[in-house]
């Protein structure tokens, strides 16, 4: 029974330095894939970087490239836009000379229009206010003489209405003084 005993512990303790050693083996093929990894990387990185390098160098010259052409193109379209704008600006300067010139003709045109039509108006209003007072004249003159006419009848009608009261008086002063000296005559007879 010890014999087994010691067997026994003897393959258990084997089994556990063969476990050990299989976890130190594995673990060290753990570092070595890591460092394999990381070696990896490593180069990747630096092969990066350079291509990183080298590309952004060739992007730089391109960029530059690009620019220098960019700017020519945009040079040659600088002038050819300036040499337009030149001729635009000439033609709607011309316009603008012939639509002023225009302008100004049909200005001056109704200006002379306005002073002759004020000149016009001004004979016009003139004449108007000589007629004005020749009608005002002879309207004052017709009324006038329909105004004597009729004071003349007025009078003549007061005259005659007071010759007809006076008349009338008259004969009622003669009628009592008739009738007055009739009893007078009366009583003395």
């Amino acid at each position: 029974k010890e014999k087994l005993k010691k067997d026994q512990l003897e393959h258990e303790r084997k089994v556990e330095m063969a476990k050990a050693e299989l976890e130190r083996r594995v673990e060290g093929m753990r570092k070595k894939r890591a460092a394999l990894i990381l070696l990896k990387h490593l180069r990747a990185n630096v092969i990066l970087k350079d291509h990183a390098r080298k590309e952004c160098a060739a992007i730089i010259i391109q960029k530059n490239i690009r620019g220098y052409q960019s700017r020519m193109r945009y040079c040659a379209e600088l002038k050819k836009i300036s040499q337009l704008q030149c001729v635009i600006r000439g033609f709607v300067c011309r316009r603008r000379f012939e639509i002023i010139k225009l302008a100004v003709r049909i200005i001056q045109t109704r200006w002379r229009e306005i002073r002759e039509g004020r000149r016009c108006y001004t004979e016009f209003i003139a004449k108007r206010e000589a007629v004005i007072k020749i009608q005002a004249q002879f309207l004052m003159m017709k009324q006038r003489r329909i105004y004597q006419y009729n004071i003349k009848r007025i009078i003549i009608v007061q005259a005659c209405v007071r010759a007809f009261i006076q008349r009338n008086r008259f004969e009622k002063i003669m009628k009592g003084i008739v009738e007055l000296q009739r009893r007078v005559r009366s009583k003395q007879q």
